[in-house]
């Protein structure tokens, strides 16, 4: 099971929170606040649909439609950034001030070449 329902505990007291009982019932029973825990399918969405497409490169405006959300805003809360991805980041900074980068040259500009003219444009 993915993901189980438990009644929500204080922190502080360790006791059992309660959920204000329901204003239109004349007899209202005490019920315990419920949390999930666990992965729900919206964990699963965000972690398939946003960041594996986008570590997989494919362009966010592109995994944006695929994914559903409409917004920028809504779509980066998703897009987490975990600590690999500051560590592989870094890597390739690394590389770029080494000399090593894969494209391009040290000034950053990605060189292509123009097979029409046999030249090469900035």
């Amino acid at each position: 099971m993915l993901t189980t329902l438990v009644a929500k505990i204080d922190a502080v007291t360790g006791e059992t929170l309660y959920a204000k009982p329901r204003a239109d019932r004349k007899r209202p029973a005490r019920k315990a606040k419920m949390e999930y825990r666990g992965l729900t399918f919206h964990d699963l969405r965000r972690s398939a649909a946003v960041r594996n497409l986008v570590r997989g490169q494919v362009p966010e405006r592109i995994a944006m439609q695929i994914s559903g959300h409409k917004t920028r805003a809504v779509f980066d809360r998703y897009n987490i950034v975990s600590e690999n991805d500051i560590m592989d980041a870094g890597r390739k900074l690394s590389e770029f001030h080494n000399g090593q980068p894969k494209n391009g040259d040290n000034s950053g500009t990605i060189l292509h070449h123009d097979a029409a003219v046999d030249s090469t444009i900035n």
